[in-house]
């Protein structure tokens, strides 16, 4: 991997960069391996590339997406990582509820992490 440091203009001009460069791995990724995982953080930095992928005309049917992160409150809460993510990408593309593997925020940390792993195993 050659890694490149790249500037833009505006922070718009570098998240549409980010996303289109997202998608472009994500689809090799299902064109190879008939699945792509995608990792998502939460917070304010990738609302604007979500949006941005969202409206590209893309495949979603391949593809898995993970939270990350997420803040200990309700997936409807307006400091929700999964929040801002469901409404800056899920729920403009065609994916299906299967392949959303979110973080329950809304139980005890301990819980919400147990839930994930035994829903997620690592290494399967």
């Amino acid at each position: 991997m050659d890694p490149k440091i790249l500037t833009f203009e505006t922070p718009l001009a570098a998240a549409e960069a980010c996303g289109d460069r997202t998608l472009e791995i994500l689809e090799k990724a299902s064109r190879d391996r008939e699945i792509a995982t995608l990792a998502v953080s939460g917070g304010g930095t990738p609302r604007m590339m979500f949006q941005h992928m969202a409206k590209a005309a893309f495949d979603w049917s391949k593809v898995h997406i993970f939270q990350v992160d997420e803040r200990c409150v309700p997936p409807d809460n307006a400091v929700s990582n999964f929040r801002m993510t469901k409404e800056s990408l899920l729920d403009a593309v065609p994916i299906e509820q299967s392949r959303i593997h979110r973080i329950a925020g809304e139980l005890a940390p301990e819980e919400g992490a147990r839930l994930y792993i035994e829903r997620h195993p690592p290494n399967s």
